[in-house]
């Protein structure tokens, strides 16, 4: 008696299953969502790249804002847009991105460069040694914008000098006249100022006052049309690689992801990226209120910030820090003391600029 084919066709059609999942979840993992502010930020830093070999003087741009807020996130979308070249036995890097070592010291940062630029002895020599070979590195890649991530650690250490002497060491390598590039300092919001003023500002003066990615806006003014974090979700709905629509952007699913994540993109991407992996697993088309239930407790950490799961009951209030969050707009004191717009984007109708 023959045997049945059923058990390998079974097999087959688990294999296809696993294989879709994992398709899926590489999807989820893709999103990216674009809006106004961010976009600006982009443009500003697209103008000082395509200059940089035009410029009368190096041009910068200092991005800060709080943890989470998508900082890193928007600088790696801009490199991932500029990869490497290979032309025969040379490799052409455009753009270069390193994150500054916890208290930096300008020799730490230089090895930490040499190593992403691929130089075997990236950790020997003295600091006039290791600049020496960056610079020529720089050259020879055709660098034209360089990225400096978690800026901040500059101003980690203790010491004046340390602070002062890289603040000079970054100002001589970005100004360089061979290599010709446009720099971008990402750090966190209020704790650049010491660097930007160190050496009576020689290294602030390339940049302006500084763009300051906030939270997203909650705002119920006109309902929908210009509640930026209800416009996000519903393109952020729209990406989502499941069958039909979740209705993230409804008021009470909006409201109740928006006390979850305090308005920070990197708190609203984990749950909804959770919550969507949660739907292909389950086998199910689209995100409910259970499902966000499910990943606000495994990715946010509700206990520690002293959120109450907003899945579940009635709708929550806020919590005093989103409120002060969202009500903070873009207004600040610039580093010269001088009251003003800290984020230079003005705001504009969402719905005309969000693109997948």
């Amino acid at each position: 008696m023959p045997r049945s084919p059923r058990p390998a066709i079974e097999s087959g059609t688990r294999r296809a299953t696993v294989e879709m999942r994992a398709d899926l979840h590489d999807r989820i993992e893709r999103i990216l969502v674009r809006y106004p502010r961010w976009q600006g930020i982009l443009d500003e830093i697209a103008f000082i790249h395509e200059h940089a070999v035009r410029a009368a003087e190096p041009r910068g741009l200092l991005l800060t804002g709080p943890k989470g807020a998508g900082k890193t996130t928007l600088m790696d979308s801009y490199v991932a847009l500029h990869p490497p070249i290979l032309t025969g036995q040379t490799v052409k890097r455009p753009v270069v991105l390193a994150t500054v070592p916890s208290h930096a010291t300008p020799g730490a940062l230089a090895s930490a460069l040499l190593r992403g630029m691929g130089d075997p002895r990236w950790d020997r020599g003295t600091l006039a040694n290791k600049t020496f070979r960056l610079l020529g590195y720089l050259e020879a890649c055709e660098t034209r914008l360089l990225v400096l991530d978690e800026i901040q650690h500059f101003q980690d250490s203790a010491s004046q000098h340390v602070l002062e002497t890289g603040a000079s060491w970054l100002k001589n390598l970005i100004k360089d006249k061979q290599v010709k590039m446009g720099c971008v300092l990402v750090g966190l919001e209020n704790q650049t100022d010491q660097l930007m003023q160190a050496n009576g500002g020689q290294l602030g003066r390339f940049f302006s006052d500084p763009y300051v990615l906030r939270p997203l806006v909650w705002d119920d003014g006109d309902g929908l049309h210009t509640n930026e974090f209800r416009l996000f979700l519903g393109v952020l709905d729209d990406l989502l690689p499941l069958g039909g629509r979740s209705n993230l952007a409804s008021a009470d699913l909006a409201w109740r992801c928006y006390v979850a994540s305090e308005g920070l993109i990197n708190y609203v991407m984990r749950l909804v990226r959770r919550a969507a992996y949660l739907a292909v697993d389950h086998g199910q088309d689209r995100i409910d209120i259970g499902l966000l239930h499910e990943a606000f407790t495994r990715e946010l950490a509700g206990d520690r910030r002293g959120i109450p799961n907003p899945f579940e009951g009635d709708l929550p209030t806020a919590p005093q820090q989103v409120s002060a969050l969202a009500r903070a707009g873009v207004a600040g004191v610039n580093r010269r003391g001088r009251a003003g717009r800290l984020n230079p984007v003005a705001p504009r109708r969402v719905q005309q600029v969000l693109e997948p």
